[in-house]
């Protein structure tokens, strides 16, 4: 029997995490003239030991483990198989940085010891939600700030059949024509036609844009089939500042539980008419990223929060995780420019989204719609390892939530 922990993604002061535990069965051992066949393991126990600050949170954890105080525990594990458990964790602002260790044992195996490949960190981009499951990757986002007013290029920018950015426009609040009627008087509303395969597994809804960040931030979601807008109080707001962009940030929230048994359709969002500042060079959209079962084999999936400004010149790295081959990458990217095809991110090496990955497209949106700033998209990549890396030389953005879907790797 051998044991393999790792962090999904980076161990945050100050944020939940998740840790990935490995336990394999080989089904042989070696004995007089050859190989003998082992039987199965009986119940499994995994005991942790954790730095200080660091907890293990208790409840399921997949393919059969289930976790309690310190310990987590699973039925027996038959020769030769595989089985992982995704431990969620909550690190306190003060965590130390001592090794994670795992101690495995079961009746029927040899007790083993695991220590996690990396320890509690004060960045990088911590792990939301993790899992295997039928899984496939959903986004999509829209602006809420737009260009308008007496400009007469304002349409075609919008549809996408002339070039410029949100740089050469007193950017204002953007209220869809088309969206239902019960959003607040003034408020910003936009949509996006969002798919939704089975049964969601998780959802988050993230909005951003150009103003200090509020103490208290609430947008409003309009689900398909439902004849009300739904307000969505922020559980973080994340805030950013530079030369290049001003103040900004990033809010967001949970919605699985809102939006668990929703169908697909065009999903409304809308937030205060105050929710951002307007003006030139100024942003301000939504985006909804889910991970949803669908009738495919079964998959690695993970969710990386995060909201790291990229100003020109500048570059950014942070691990992921469980990154074998193809794969699917959720984006949701801030600020990025269409005319300034300079954005790149990579992962494992392998580029995403060409050479202008935020160039101001989301998915659920007309061909070629311009959204000023806002980028929410499901990427194709082929990545060789699990290290992320976003740049650019002449734009400046700002990376926010990342997913990744792949084939299993255990």
């Amino acid at each position: 029997m051998a044991a393999r922990l790792e962090p999904v993604g980076t161990l945050v002061r100050g944020r939940p995490g998740v840790l990935a535990l490995t336990v394999v069965h080989s089904g042989q051992q070696g004995g007089v003239g050859g190989s003998l066949a082992l039987p199965d393991t009986g119940p499994l126990t995994a005991r942790l030991t954790l730095p200080r600050g660091v907890s293990l949170r208790s409840g399921p954890a997949g393919d059969g483990w289930t976790c309690v105080g310190t310990s987590c525990r699973r039925p027996t594990l038959a020769a030769g198989g595989t089985t992982r458990a995704y431990l969620r964790v909550t690190i306190s602002g003060t965590a130390g940085d001592d090794a994670l260790q795992v101690r495995l044992t079961a009746p029927r195996a040899g007790a083993v010891m695991a220590t996690a490949s990396a320890g509690v960190q004060a960045s990088g981009l911590p792990a939301l939600f993790a899992g295997t499951a039928p899984a496939t990757l959903e986004a999509g986002g829209n602006s809420l700030l737009s260009c308008g007013g007496i400009s007469l290029t304002c349409h075609d920018v919008r549809a996408g059949r002339r070039m410029a950015d949100n740089g050469d426009y007193n950017m204002t609040r953007y209220a869809d024509p088309a969206a239902p009627r019960g959003y607040p008087s003034g408020a910003a509303v936009s949509g996006a036609r969002i798919s939704v395969p089975g049964t969601v597994l998780w959802a988050g809804l993230y909005w951003s844009g150009t103003g200090p960040g509020p103490s208290q931030a609430t947008a409003r979601l309009r689900m398909p089939g439902s004849d009300r807008y739904v307000p969505v109080a922020a559980t973080r707001v994340d805030t950013a500042s530079g030369a290049d962009f001003g103040a900004v940030y990033q809010a967001s929230a949970d919605v699985t539980s809102l939006v668990r048994r929703s169908q697909g359709g065009t999903w409304w969002v809308a937030v205060d008419k105050k929710a951002f500042k307007g003006g030139y060079n100024a942003y301000g959209g939504w985006a909804l990223l889910m991970v949803a079962e669908s009738r495919g084999p079964q998959r690695t999936v993970a969710v990386f929060d995060g909201f790291t400004p990229l100003p020109r010149g500048r570059s950014y790295t942070s691990p992921l995780w469980a990154v074998p081959g193809a794969a699917s990458v959720g984006l949701v990217a801030w600020e990025g420019d269409r005319a300034l095809a300079s954005e790149r991110l990579t992962v494992g090496g392998t580029a995403v989204g060409g050479s202008n990955v935020a160039g101001s497209r989301s998915d659920g949106t007309p061909a070629d719609w311009h959204t000023f700033g806002t980028d929410a998209r499901v990427l194709p990549a082929d990545p060789r390892s699990a290290l992320l890396a976003a740049s650019s030389t002449t734009d400046s953005w700002l990376l926010g939530p990342i997913a990744l879907v792949s084939d299993p790797h255990l």
